[in-house]
């Protein structure tokens, strides 16, 4: 599991600097809005991969959603980036 974690958090180090890619008419509370949601994604991640020992698929489940759920946010970004252009 440490492996994987340390993969899905190499992925979106790499997300994160992709934003500065970003063509510079690229709205900054976007650009804000993506950062924060890879940056809180990577602590958790991260968090996971040093702390937690689940006990059982359900506990691992649920922890993985918990580190996945602030890239929901993108979500909102891409549809607000889609409406500028």
């Amino acid at each position: 599991m440490a492996e994987s974690l340390a993969a899905f958090e190499e992925h979106l180090a790499l997300a994160r600097r992709s934003l500065a890619e970003w063509p510079p008419a690229t709205a900054e509370p976007e650009r804000r809005a993506a950062s924060a949601a890879i940056d809180e994604s990577l602590r958790r991640a991260e968090g996971l991969r040093l702390n937690a020992s689940p006990e059982g698929y359900d506990q691992l489940y649920a922890l993985l959603g918990e580190a996945l759920d602030p890239l929901d946010a993108l979500g909102d970004v891409a549809e607000r980036l889609e409406e500028m252009s």
